[in-house]
């Protein structure tokens, strides 16, 4: 494993996980308790299977190597060799964005945060990555594979 020359992470908001453990104790409490036993385990269940859907989005991590650029969540990762990327502009996240990876009208979107993402180009597609300092993730992109513009 080669050893990173930048590395960053973007955490999704707090509020976010207090919101939907205090909405589960609810359901269990009001909803779930009131079912018969089949139901009670589905809804445990099926909520232990949100929360755990949720954790998967919980923090993007961005790490630069010599040779390559990985860049996701801990289920959903992209990897490109740094010959294959071309890094754009740093641009302002909409509310239209989102949070999470879905693809856009021109590309794909890696975010854990609303605000402002670095654009890159890698096989001929558009990531936009999330950072909380993008600046700073682009001039390490602009360092480690300095093509700018499309690939």
């Amino acid at each position: 494993m080669e050893t990173p020359v930048h590395s960053e992470a973007q955490r999704t908001y707090d509020w976010m996980w207090i919101v939907f453990t205090i909405s589960s104790l609810v359901l269990i409490l009001t909803w779930g308790l009131k079912l018969p036993e089949p139901g009670r385990y589905f809804t445990v269940g099926g909520l232990l299977l949100i929360a755990l859907f949720l954790w998967g989005f919980l923090e993007l991590r961005v790490v630069i190597t010599m040779s390559e650029v990985r860049f996701g969540f801990p289920f959903w990762r992209k990897r490109f060799p740094l010959k294959a990327v071309s890094v754009g502009d740093v641009v302002q996240l909409t509310v239209w964005n989102g949070i999470g990876i879905h693809r856009v009208a021109r590309g794909w979107v890696f975010n854990a945060r609303f605000g402002r993402a670095v654009e890159i180009f890698a096989g001929g597609v558009r990531y936009l990555i999330g950072s909380n300092d993008p600046e700073r993730l682009q001039a390490a992109l602009l360092r480690a594979a300095p093509r700018r513009g499309r690939a």
